[in-house]
């Protein structure tokens, strides 16, 4: 055999030898993997044609009080383990939590409930419906409770309200002028009448009593149901109304809490984010302004203005959250405190230290603006809170 056979040759059983080593590393390896046959996700099971509800579903209480911290769980026992939704839904808010799992029974561990909502809305003193389904079936079951004091969402250290829109604190006037109807939504497009103090500046613009949309046409079919409790804030109106364009400057009106101290919020600016609902109505010139005046000078516990003769000048800080409301229907945002920019009246306030100490914040202002002079603007505005750590969610 010649030397170049005899070298193919030998070639051909190293490859061979390879091959059948490659295959038996490869089974060895294998055998010495365990599979994981855990199941990944949830279980899912429709009812079997014999499913039955052995116990009836019911309410734990048919009264809870949110308020308090009382909770609501609900009952019922199932002939085998199936996957079961629990709806639960406000009469008067539209507010809704949805509660979902798969067992053979329904009992506090499962369907425990403290007050908080699933979708947009919250719930408030009303009744509630509950509604058990089961996946793959059309069978039904309902039973009914009612709120007696829906939950306090102020939490030590984490969630304080910034307006109370239900009620002015320490008084029984309204601390804004409100939309209040006998239900969660709107009048059919009537209003109080504004009070002075409350939203007009009276030598140039006026707060309006409909609602306009971007071409300055009536909306005639606006219907918005509150956020949070039965009140919400709007301002509509036209820039410069009273006194013609001359007198345009963007500003079309405001009000505010004139005295709000925030003692228990978060020294640190980077920890505190102011939180509200805001839904834009079509007037795409409309910009809502928060501002947040501070008390930096003696802490007593109001953020001080200068007298007649000084033209009521801002003496102290003052910071602000401007938000361009270019949208249609609610949205919540949310700003960190720390990249809130000074006014101009806080840039030159003489008294100011021009650091943002949101824990000496004396007073909060709202103000409607208009894009460009002239122009028609308007707003709804429903639960702002100040958060620590991070933005506000109603479902943390």
């Amino acid at each position: 055999m010649s030397n170049r056979k005899l070298h193919f040759k030998n070639l051909i059983m190293i490859k061979k030898y390879f091959n059948i080593n490659l295959i038996l590393c490869s089974v060895v390896f294998l055998a010495a993997c365990k599979r994981d046959n855990t199941p990944i996700g949830p279980a899912y099971k429709v009812p079997s044609a014999n499913f039955e509800v052995l116990t009836p579903f019911m309410a734990s209480a048919d009264e809870v009080n949110f308020s308090v911290k009382e909770t609501e769980y609900f009952t019922a026992t199932f002939s085998e383990e199936v996957s079961w939704s629990l709806k639960l839904s406000g009469a008067n808010s539209g507010a809704e939590k949805v509660i979902s799992g798969y067992s053979k029974s329904l009992d506090v561990a499962n369907t425990l409930w403290d007050g908080k909502h699933s979708g947009l809305y919250f719930f408030r003193s009303e009744q509630v419906i509950a509604t058990l389904t089961f996946l793959g079936s059309k069978l039904m079951y309902t039973d009914t409770f009612n709120i007696v004091y829906p939950r306090k969402w102020d939490i030590p250290g984490k969630v304080i309200t910034a307006l109370n829109f239900e009620s002015a604190p320490g008084s029984t006037k309204f601390a804004f002028q409100f939309y209040d109807g006998t239900s969660h939504k709107f009048p059919d497009y009537k209003s109080t009448d504004p009070t002075p103090s409350d939203m007009i500046d009276a030598t140039n613009n006026r707060i309006e009593g409909v609602i306009r949309d971007i071409n300055g046409d009536t909306i005639k079919s606006e219907r918005v149901g509150s956020i949070e409790g039965d009140k919400l804030y709007r301002f509509a109106g036209t820039d410069g109304l009273f006194q013609g364009d001359g007198y345009s400057d963007y500003f079309i009106g405001g009000g505010g809490l004139a005295k709000s101290p925030f003692y228990a919020l978060d020294s640190n600016a980077e920890n505190v984010y102011f939180n509200i609902y805001v839904y834009g109505t079509g007037d795409k010139n409309s910009k809502l302004v928060i501002n947040f005046a501070e008390d930096d000078d003696d802490a007593n516990k109001t953020a001080d203005q200068g007298n007649m003769a000084q033209n009521y000048v801002l003496l102290e800080d003052e910071y602000e959250f401007g938000i361009q409301v270019d949208w249609v229907g609610w949205k919540l945002v949310s700003g960190k405190y720390s990249n809130f920019p000074l006014t101009t009246a806080g840039a030159s306030a003489p008294l100011g230290n021009k650091k943002r100490e949101p824990h000496h914040i004396g007073k909060i202002g709202m103000v409607l603006l208009s894009s460009n002079k002239g122009n028609k603007a308007s707003v709804v505005f429903d639960f702002a809170t100040f958060t620590m750590g991070k933005p506000f969610n109603p479902l943390d």
